[in-house]
């Protein structure tokens, strides 16, 4: 799955992290990813068809000419079958954060 999201957020041509983001001080906008949650779904004769996957993604930027690239990346996600759950933003040292969660279904 990580390699799947990393695919999908290298089309946005921005620097991209997993669970931390190392030069953020450098770059006006970046992403950082998250997997919180990872669970075996559709059961037939004790094994799991299909692995379930919640899915963080942080959008931070620095200038608020980007608040609505968030909608990019949205789209991006639901192309590939992501389902998109829901979204929040806040603030913190001079970054604005756009978070976006999605549920994603692999059949196995």
């Amino acid at each position: 799955m990580h390699s799947k999201i990393v695919t999908i957020l290298k089309k946005l041509n921005l620097g991209i992290g997993f669970q931390e983001y190392d030069n953020f001080s450098n770059d006006e906008e970046y992403i950082i990813f998250f997997i919180e949650n990872e669970y075996d779904a559709n059961f037939s004769d004790n094994e799991n068809k299909s692995i379930v996957y919640s899915i963080k993604i942080e959008y931070w930027y620095k200038s608020l000419k980007n608040i609505n690239k968030y909608i990019s990346i949205k789209d991006i996600f639901k192309k590939e079958n992501f389902i998109f759950l829901n979204s929040s933003d806040f603030i913190e040292n001079e970054y604005y954060c756009k978070e976006l969660k999605f549920k994603y279904e692999e059949v196995v």
